[in-house]
């Protein structure tokens, strides 16, 4: 499908389709890596009259990778903000997540994705970020809550320079600068020049 090119295996495929409305009944599949998902809701196929399609889709998944296909698949600023997280390992979702993406609007995806020894960097969410460079975020757990325009780190934990990292927080997308509130607890973290060099301008004295 060229409204979602994100290639897949399917199991089971009970859709109907009325003239450009296609009702998603039952879609069951897995990915390339092993994961599996269930899809079911509505799409309406582009026209002469309307060359985007409108989605309203409800997804539950378990265990799919944060393959760069998948995100780069994303309509709008979905896609956009994930992308700068550069997200790797694997998340399932807590319950259904639902995708509204209706052409003219911004794109709307609310619920639950449940981390599984995921990674992340955080340089390009925002400027005064960017002092830590490629350096990820690994072995991460813990929920990101999703709602139009904002991402929410709850619980989340793992490793960071080797040290325990907890983060918590908001971040918002869809603006020209987007705010971000973020909290970052590290245990155990060596200071050394490498530290010193991650915290930018703002460590200076430390």
């Amino acid at each position: 499908l060229t409204t979602f090119p994100y290639r897949v295996g399917i199991d089971a495929f009970d859709v109907g389709v009325r003239d450009e409305r296609v009702s998603v009944r039952d879609v069951r599949g897995t990915t390339n890596e092993g994961g599996r998902f269930t899809v079911n809701g509505r799409v309406v196929l582009p026209t002469d009259e309307q060359d985007e399609a409108d989605l309203d889709l409800h997804l539950t998944a378990d265990s799919i990778r944060f393959e760069e296909s998948l995100i780069s698949a994303m309509p709008g600023a979905v896609g956009d903000e994930l992308g700068k997280l550069h997200a790797g390992g694997a998340f399932s979702t807590a319950d259904e997540l639902h995708m509204l993406f209706t052409p003219g609007e911004p794109a709307r995806v609310v619920g639950t994705l449940l981390l599984e020894d995921a990674s992340c960097t955080l340089k390009d969410v925002h400027e005064d970020l960017r002092s830590l460079g490629d350096t990820p975020a690994r072995e991460l757990v813990g929920e990101v809550r999703l709602t139009p325009g904002q991402v929410e780190l709850a619980g989340v934990s793992g490793q960071f320079l080797d040290s325990p990292v907890s983060l918590s927080g908001v971040l918002e997308f869809g603006v020209e600068a987007p705010p971000f509130d973020l909290q970052v607890s590290l245990e155990r973290l060596t200071v050394n020049e490498e530290a010193r060099k991650l915290a930018g301008p703002k460590s200076e004295g430390f």
